[in-house]
């Protein structure tokens, strides 16, 4: 009898790897189905080039009433935010589920609490008078992760900037040219960044800006090859100086919406000279 494809675990992670990498590539998004049972584990949401993470209804249905729930849904959400992927809770059913997981800040809402299964026909009369539940600034996450990835992407600068200047090991998705989407911030300006702040209009150049520094970065690591120690030195200001820039464009932008200031503009302050 062949196993289920849904709770079989995978027995060759790097070609899992390259398939699923493949179908993103030609614009497929994969999402890991009913996360947090089987063998859907913390490793495959490390490893596997996914979007989207479907939180399993087990976890979901009792969460309001059993505190186990609560903390494992929490922290499936969490993390997943941390990686800049959508998470989308089933078993949603009723507004207390809804009110409850748009707090922790998932990102989307399955369950009888939007419709029951409905025939193909009844699907664009269910459309027409559907009403989503209102997002606003009291719909941002209570559990906020911001503060975390600003710690991480101080000390990789700070890293960064070090290694540079003793040609030391450098930190991971600095210089790739895609690492403005998977260092620590970029996941998070891809993500929660955009959910709640992307229709602002200050959210664009932060993003502009962020990518200005990945390209300083490789610039300057490309001179320091070349042994232009000079040039190094002068990106090395310019990368430190668009960094508290950007850091604080982003506490204005995120105080704006009433969430906690935390200046880490400070926290970079190593130079490669």
């Amino acid at each position: 009898m062949r196993r289920s494809t849904i709770s079989a675990p995978l027995y060759d992670m790097v070609q899992a790897q390259e398939r699923l990498g493949a179908c993103n590539r030609i614009g497929v998004r994969v999402a890991l189905d009913d996360f947090g049972t089987g063998n859907a584990s913390l490793t495959y949401l490390q490893q596997l080039p996914t979007q989207s993470v479907k939180l399993d209804q087990s976890f979901v249905r009792d969460m309001v009433d059993d505190p186990k729930d609560l903390a494992i849904v929490t922290a499936v959400i969490t993390a997943s935010r941390m990686l800049g992927l959508d998470v989308i809770a089933e078993g949603v059913e009723t507004t207390a589920h809804a009110r409850l997981l748009t707090r922790i800040g998932c990102s989307h809402l399955q369950g009888y609490l939007f419709s029951r299964p409905v025939p193909a026909e009844d699907i664009p009369d269910w459309i027409a008078h559907f009403r989503s539940i209102p997002a606003g600034r009291e719909n941002i996450p209570s559990v906020d992760i911001l503060p975390t990835i600003l710690e991480g992407h101080a000390l990789r600068t700070e890293k960064f900037l070090m290694g540079m200047g003793e040609h030391m090991a450098l930190p991971e998705h600095i210089l790739e040219d895609d690492a403005a989407d998977l260092c620590h911030l970029g996941r998070w300006l891809r993500g929660d960044g955009m959910i709640y702040y992307g229709q602002q209009p200050e959210f664009s150049g932060i993003l502009a800006r962020h990518e200005r520094i990945h390209r300083i970065a490789r610039t300057a690591k490309a001179l320091l090859d070349a042994g232009n120690h000079a040039e190094v030195i002068h990106l090395g200001d310019v990368l430190e100086m668009e960094n508290r820039l950007m850091i604080g464009e982003i506490n204005e932008l995120v105080w704006e919406r009433h969430m906690p200031y935390v200046d880490y503009s400070r926290r970079v302050g190593t130079s490669f000279k």
